[in-house]
């Protein structure tokens, strides 16, 4: 009989993490279970030791158990006496094996001790045989040879993208931003350069937008500084198409050619 020692890890399926009708209790009494469990994916631990294991009453125990069998997450087998039909001892599969159909060995030369005997918790365990670290070697020498993946969703990584300039023609916006910046207002430039993308003009309305933003720069009610809106709700309501009413005193052309807003 080799020599027994607690496994290192328990597992939990996802389906039994994810499974509402199981109390936080039952899975916790599943991952003992499955850190129990030897190479044939069972393990035969009394209600005695489970209870103390997870500070349960028996009773509790007896309850998650079965809520476990009948979620088929477990299965137990019952092995009896052939003189007395009486338990002789009770199996559990879980892990990585719950539907394993072939009975555990009988007798004395059972691959896998009590698990009675598991060192209970807070104590050291023994070093596993040297086979057993041999084969964990191996499988890390692997690992270290395989790539990464790259990361698939979650929380990203690497430069944030500067949310205040737009994916759409950006020299324009930033000409316009400028514009509408120095001769009205300048908050909120992040929302200026959403709305911007959402609008997404082209070269003939951004000229129509620019002749319109230079009348109303110069009326009467933007000199007082009355109604004067924001650059995303300029762009979001489409205010260039707005009549302003004429300036008490009109600018003559500006020189060089340019007659109106922005390049």
């Amino acid at each position: 009989m080799e020599e027994q020692y607690r496994s290192y890890w328990g597992v939990i399926p996802g389906e039994v993490m994810h499974d509402k009708e199981i109390p936080h209790a039952g899975k916790l009494l599943y991952l003992v279970l499955s850190s129990m469990a030897g190479r044939n994916g069972y393990c035969w631990p009394a209600n005695e030791t489970l209870a103390a294991e997870l500070d349960l009453s028996k009773r509790r125990v007896r309850e998650l158990l079965a809520m476990l069998q009948e979620r088929g997450y477990i299965r137990v087998h019952v092995r009896r006496t052939e003189e007395t039909n009486e338990v002789e001892r009770r199996y559990i599969y879980c892990g990585m094996f719950p539907d394993r159909e072939d009975p555990p060995p009988s007798g004395e030369d059972s691959p896998d001790p009590p698990a009675e005997n598991c060192p209970p918790s807070g104590e050291k365990s023994p070093d596993p045989p040297a086979k057993s670290r041999t084969a964990f070697k191996c499988m890390k020498s692997k690992e270290e040879n395989i790539p990464p993946l790259p990361p698939t969703g979650g929380r990203r990584t690497g430069r944030k993208k500067d949310k205040s300039v737009p994916a759409w023609n950006p020299e324009r916006f930033e000409a316009f931003w400028e514009y509408y910046r120095t001769h009205a207002r300048g908050e909120d430039r992040q929302g200026a350069a959403k709305a911007w993308d959402k609008l997404q003009p082209d070269d003939a309305l951004i000229n129509t937008m620019a002749r319109a933003l230079q009348a109303q720069v110069r009326s009467e009610s933007w000199r007082d500084g009355v109604g004067i809106p924001y650059a995303k709700t300029w762009l979001n309501n489409a205010r260039w198409k707005d009549t302003p009413k004429p300036p008490r005193d009109p600018e003559p052309p500006e020189e060089g050619g340019r007659q109106y807003g922005w390049h």
